[in-house]
């Protein structure tokens, strides 16, 4: 019995268990897409493995978050479309604050007009496709069990002169054969025992030149049908890559006849007489020039070379080799191979990714600006692009 004095205690109750510490915080992303294009069906954004749909321009938010370093992806993106600075981004999450991390989307609808020939793997064999100005309506027009690359398009728009590899020789010697725009009525105009590549047209379709040679290249000119196979050049280096002024009265092509381990851009006239030097490989021009390409009318002269630091740029210069400017923005792996449209606004030209199977084509305005992607093959390689005129 307790008396009404006793004042003794029950027993203690214990404390409440502490609250737990909060560990997580919340990422949001937010796309943002300008330019004459859209991707109306919007991107993927993903973090940690946890993805979502997010529209051109919105915001999508990944809540708890763990505290840290966390790496966020925009994929799914159109034709035309790349990303204006790094994807993926990294953000650093602090408990129970919000980071952000924004993507800016430029897509770019080419309006460029013509037709682009170029090749592409089909079960790891150069096949010959062509396709629009704005990379759409792919056409693969050859099947061939060896290689079938360096396409060129007539300038009536009407053929095709590119290079086979000979199945049935021994040393897997390269010939020129010519087709029809569509693929049709393909036709041998080489059959010699040495590599013959890179042909290119007259300006007005009669004759075509090219590299010939094993060890040693040099350069050929022959007449539209294969007769009359001529040796323009004779050096004990190596004389390749060749252009045909828009007059008909130049040849430019590369050569490492210096002996300086690099090689420069050179012009002859088309009957194999005077000889001189257009391009001097330096750190201003680029070095190791190759794949020269005149403009259409004649003004300037398209090629590419390595710069500083060690990429693939592309570059312009003025017909007599004045005046080279680097015009292939930065941020392409490496860039190589350039063709004019016709109407002298763009260059077509091919980044060689550092992966095996994430080549593209690209097209980019002379005045540096308004870069399209037109392909996105990504288990195919690809080359050679060449930008003609659709037949009338």
């Amino acid at each position: 019995m307790i008396s009404c004095g006793d004042t003794s205690a029950g027993p203690e109750l214990e404390p409440p268990p502490p609250e737990p510490e909060i560990t997580t915080g919340t990422v949001e992303v937010t796309t943002s897409t300008s330019g004459n294009g859209t991707d109306d069906d919007g991107y993927s954004v993903t973090l940690n493995n946890n993805a979502k749909d997010i529209e051109i321009n919105g915001t999508v938010t990944f809540e708890e978050v763990e505290e840290g370093t966390h790496s966020v992806e925009l994929s799914g993106l159109g034709m035309g479309c790349t990303v204006d600075g790094d994807n993926p981004v990294s953000v650093d999450v602090v408990a129970e604050e919000t980071v952000s991390a924004a993507f800016d989307i430029t897509c770019e609808v080419s309006t460029a007009e013509g037709i682009i020939a170029f090749s592409k793997t089909v079960d790891q064999q150069f096949e010959i496709f062509t396709m629009n100005a704005d990379g759409t309506n792919q056409q693969q027009l050859t099947s061939y069990d060896m290689q079938d690359q360096y396409p060129a398009i007539s300038p009536d728009g009407q053929r095709i002169v590119f290079v086979r590899q000979d199945s049935e020789s021994s040393t897997l010697d390269n010939d020129i054969w010519v087709m029809n725009i569509d693929g049709s009525n393909p036709q041998r105009l080489t059959d010699n025992t040495v590599d013959d590549k890179r042909p290119v047209w007259s300006p007005d379709g009669s004759q075509i030149a090219y590299e010939s040679g094993n060890e040693s290249f040099s350069i050929w000119v022959m007449n539209a049908d294969g007769s009359n196979q001529s040796q323009i050049t004779d050096d004990n280096g190596q004389d390749t890559a060749v252009s045909w002024s828009t007059e008909g009265d130049l040849l430019a092509f590369v050569s490492n006849r210096q002996g300086d381990d690099s090689s420069d851009i050179y012009t002859i006239n088309a009957d194999g007489t005077e000889l001189d030097i257009l391009i001097d490989a330096n750190s201003n021009n680029g070095i190791n020039l190759f794949d020269p390409a005149w403009s259409h009318d004649g003004s300037q002269i398209a090629y590419q070379g390595f710069v500083s630091n060690g990429a693939l740029r592309i570059f312009i210069a003025n017909a007599d080799g004045s005046n080279a400017q680097m015009i292939q923005p930065d941020g392409y792996s490496n860039a190589r191979q350039p063709s004019w449209s016709p109407d002298g606004n763009y260059i077509a030209f091919l980044e060689l990714a550092s992966s095996e199977d994430s080549d593209a084509i690209w097209i980019v305005e002379t005045d540096n600006s308004n870069s399209v992607k037109l392909t996105d093959d990504q288990t195919n390689r690809l080359g050679f692009p060449n930008w003609g005129v659709i037949a009338e």
